[in-house]
C-alpha cells in the first residue's frame, strides 16, 4: 500500500519530511532510472526498505507470499518492502527513488534469481 509522507509546500518548491521511526536507519541511497528501465530485480533474506518516491512515475511490482502492483508517481509517496520480497521496479519515466534499509550493504543478503527465490520460499 502506498502512504505519503508530509510534504510542506511554498513558492520556492516543498519539503518532505520523514518523521517516522519504522526501524533503525543503516544506509539511504537513490535509484535513477531512466524511462523502461528496470532496477531492483531482487529480494532481501534480511533487509526491511522504505522507498520514497522523490520524482518518479513507475511500477513496483512486490511478490512474497502475495504479489502486488503499485502505481508509484507521486512526490512523497512511500512504500514498505520487507524483508523477503521480490521488488522489481520498471520506471514509466525517467525520475529517482531514495531507499532507507534497516541494514547496511552485505551481498549476501541479496536473493539475484526469482526461481531461486520461489524454491527459498516455497511460492
Amino acid at each position: 500500500m502506498v502512504e505519503r509522507l508530509k510534504t510542506l509546500k511554498d513558492k520556492r518548491g516543498s519539503l518532505i519530511v520523514y518523521e517516522k521511526n519504522l526501524f533503525k536507519i543503516k544506509r539511504i541511497f537513490i535509484i535513477t532510472g531512466k524511462k523502461n528501465v528496470i532496477r531492483g530485480n531482487h529480494a532481501h533474506k534480511n533487509t526491511i526498505q522504505l522507498l520514497v518516491n522523490i520524482n518518479s512515475k513507475c511500477k513496483l511490482s512486490l511478490t512474497n507470499k502475495k504479489s502486488k502492483n503499485i502505481i508509484f508517481s507521486k512526490e512523497g509517496d512511500y512504500v514498505i518492502c520487507s524483508k523477503k520480497t521480490w521488488l522489481k521496479i520498471k520506471f514509466i519515466k525517467e525520475g529517482s527513488i531514495m531507499v532507507i534499509c534497516d541494514k547496511k550493504y552485505k551481498k549476501s543478503d541479496y536473493i539475484n534469481s526469482i526461481e531461486d527465490f520461489k524454491k527459498l520460499y516455497s511460492l
